[in-house]
């Protein structure tokens, strides 16, 4: 069956349900986020890169669509295409035609309007483009061309993983105190939070040398001091008396 072929509509059916649903053109209008030129000249330069700072909604039944920040209330809108108040126009993408009807699209952006509230916009994780790509899901038509999302995607990746390092620097500066107070740099595991009693063991006695030893013999006399003698050392020695030089 080719691509413009449709079922066959029941015989015993009224003539109002037997008029054919136009398909309806959907299409993704891009905004410059703001009005400042800087922003403009700067998504003139990423725009060949594939990525920019944008602002989008979708255009379908004659509204755009798209999501903001708001203080109280549902963040949904809509408005007239292509002149979004606070953003500059920049083109239009077109995604395809959708075969939902209208009053069928209303129930769903009704539904919508509970769950995207405005003070839950996040800039990188939540914000119109993440609501554009939904309604387009809704809408059965081509998703969003990656090229609106990517700075926006690198921005929350980079984010995610900064918040990541600083969970795991405080987890480990957390544990760091304690596994030091649990564990002694000798091995010996103690209990953390209370006095511990640790034995002090001298060290066992060596052998001195026999210079030590005289050098230990010397620590009592002071300097220039002479050595007491030996008991009976002069009993050795001959008396002076009677002793006869031979010449």
């Amino acid at each position: 069956m080719g691509a413009h072929c449709v079922r066959a509509a029941p015989r015993h059916t009224s003539e109002d349900q037997l008029q054919l649903h136009m398909p309806q053109p959907v299409t993704l209008n891009i905004y410059n986020v703001g009005n400042s030129d800087q922003v403009n000249i700067l998504n003139r330069m990423l725009r060949p890169l594939g990525a920019g700072a944008f602002h989008c909604a979708v255009e379908v039944f004659g509204a755009e669509w798209s999501y903001g920040d708001y203080d109280e209330g549902s963040g949904v809108f809509s408005c007239q295409p292509r002149v979004c108040e606070g953003h500059r126009y920049c083109e239009s993408v077109k995604m395809g035609k959708t075969t939902l009807k209208e009053g069928d699209f209303a129930k769903i952006m009704k539904l919508m309007e509970m769950r995207w509230l405005g003070k839950e916009y996040d800039i990188l994780r939540k914000n119109c483009c993440h609501f554009c790509d939904e309604v387009l899901s809704q809408l059965n038509v081509a998703c969003m061309p990656a090229w609106v999302t990517n700075l926006a995607t690198a921005a929350a990746a980079l984010q995610s993983a900064g918040e990541r390092m600083e969970k795991k620097r405080r987890s480990l500066g957390s544990a760091l105190p304690t596994l030091v107070a649990d564990t002694l740099c000798c091995g010996c595991e103690v209990q953390s939070g209370k006095a511990q009693q640790v034995e002090i063991i001298s060290a066992s006695p060596t052998r001195r040398t026999s210079t030590e030893a005289a050098a230990a013999r010397m620590d009592g006399f002071g300097a220039g001091s002479t050595p007491a003698p030996r008991p009976g050392a002069f009993a050795e020695i001959p008396d002076a008396k009677g002793f006869k030089c031979e010449h």
